[in-house]
């Protein structure tokens, strides 16, 4: 059944809105006029926001020398654009619903999500992406899947045999969403993200996943976040998962320099980067 606009509205309104205190934040990191006082005090404000930023900040994935015990101390070894990105991380999954009825596996998701995360932030790294700017680059690639979840809560009859085909006819999820519904998990994904007011290079990356735009140097994000999902995928398989490769195009090709097989090889410390940053995920379970 094709979708209609009301379907989708309807749909993404199912999924729980962001508190009070994180759409301000939300408004904060958009104002360019906007202190990083002033969003340091507003993630403050918010006890168990601020709670599990600090969980995170003196987990191993940032691997400080020294524990830091307030958001303010946080910024001084992390940076405020990392602060901010880790108060939307933590919004997103608290968010976004853990179980479902359409025998979507969780677990795989959160992990293979995360794998996209690190890989993501790990190829900026090597492309001479700065450090303040990683951070939106490992939430773009957290987030990028999270419109299966949409489907697999608002239509779970219908997805669960879409899942089934997937598996099946070894056809991505992606053309057989968008024969069943009409759209893909990437655009509906795309769709929360600007519900939710997600920075706008975010929201692209979401809806761009799966078909990067190949023309413009600007687009790194996009492209880097449909290499790390493909990579990931890679590194995922198992006897449980089937994994249908992407058409990469000559120019991804090139600005990669590899075979997408040898990718995951030439990430430094890739396991250990994985296993640091499951934090992300179990704070959301």
């Amino acid at each position: 059944m094709e979708l209609s606009q009301e379907n989708i509205s309807n749909m993404l309104d199912e999924i729980p809105t962001f508190s009070q205190s994180v759409v301000r934040i939300i408004e904060l990191t958009s104002d360019i006029d906007s202190s990083n006082k002033a969003l340091v005090d507003q993630i403050t404000h918010d006890p168990i926001l601020t709670a599990k930023v600090l969980k995170l900040v003196n987990s191993a994935y940032f691997g400080l020398a020294r524990s830091v015990d307030s958001i303010q101390h946080s910024v001084v070894y992390v940076g405020i654009n990392t602060i901010k990105n880790l108060a939307l991380s933590v919004a997103a999954l608290g968010s976004l619903p853990q179980t479902n009825k359409a025998g979507l596996d969780m677990k795989h998701f959160w992990l293979h999500s995360l794998k996209t995360a690190v890989v993501a932030k790990l190829l900026a790294q090597k492309n001479g992406v700065a450090k303040s700017a990683q951070s939106g680059y490992f939430i773009s690639g957290l987030l990028h899947d999270i419109g299966q979840i949409i489907l697999s809560q608002a239509q779970p009859e219908a997805y669960k045999a879409v899942l089934k085909q997937a598996k099946d006819l070894q056809k991505t999820l992606s053309q057989l969403e968008q024969q069943a519904f009409g759209v893909d998990h990437a655009a509906l994904g795309a769709m929360l993200a600007e519900k939710w007011q997600l920075p706008p290079n975010i929201i692209q990356a979401i809806r761009h996943h799966h078909n990067p735009q190949q023309t413009d140097d600007s687009q790194l994000l996009n492209r880097t976040v449909f290499v790390a999902s493909e990579v990931a995928k890679l590194i995922d398989q198992d006897d449980t998962q089937i994994f249908i490769p992407a058409e990469i195009s000559p120019l991804v090709q090139a600005w990669l320099g590899m075979p997408l097989e040898q990718v995951a090889q030439s990430l430094p410390n890739l396991e250990a980067e994985i296993e640091n940053a499951k934090i992300f995920i179990q704070l959301s379970s």
